[in-house]
C-alpha cells in the first residue's frame, strides 16, 4: 500500500487527527488531492527531516491541554504517551514523577 493511501485511510478511519508530521522527501511525492483531503479534515501537515515516513498526532478532545494548546505545563501535547490522560497510572509513577520534576 503506497504512503498516500495509508494517510488517507488512517485520517478517514480516525476523527481527531490533529496534525501529521512527514518525512520532507515524501512530502514532496504527496498529491495535490491528498493535501486537499487533509485540508478538509482540518488536518495539518508539517514535513521535517528528522522523521522516517510518518506520525500521526491524536488529540483527545476532552483533555484540558487540548482545549488550551497555549498550556505552560506542557511544552508539546502528544496523547499517545500522556501520563495526564491515561487512568492506569498508580500513585508510585506519579510520585516518581514529581521527583523528576523537582530535580
Amino acid at each position: 500500500m503506497s504512503l498516500e493511501k495509508r494517510i488517507i485511510q488512517i485520517a478517514e478511519m480516525i476523527s481527531n487527527v490533529h496534525h501529521i508530521d512527514i518525512n520532507v522527501k515524501e512530502y514532496k511525492k504527496l498529491k495535490q488531492e491528498t493535501l486537499n483531503i487533509l485540508n478538509l479534515k482540518n488536518i495539518k501537515i508539517y514535513s521535517k527531516n528528522n522523521i522516517k515516513g510518518f506520525k500521526f498526532y491524536i488529540y483527545k478532545p476532552d483533555c484540558f491541554a487540548y482545549k488550551n494548546e497555549n498550556c505552560t505545563a506542557l511544552k508539546n501535547i502528544d496523547c499517545n504517551f500522556c501520563k495526564f490522560y491515561k487512568n492506569d497510572i498508580t500513585l508510585k509513577q506519579i510520585e516518581k514523577d514529581i521527583e523528576k520534576y523537582c530535580n
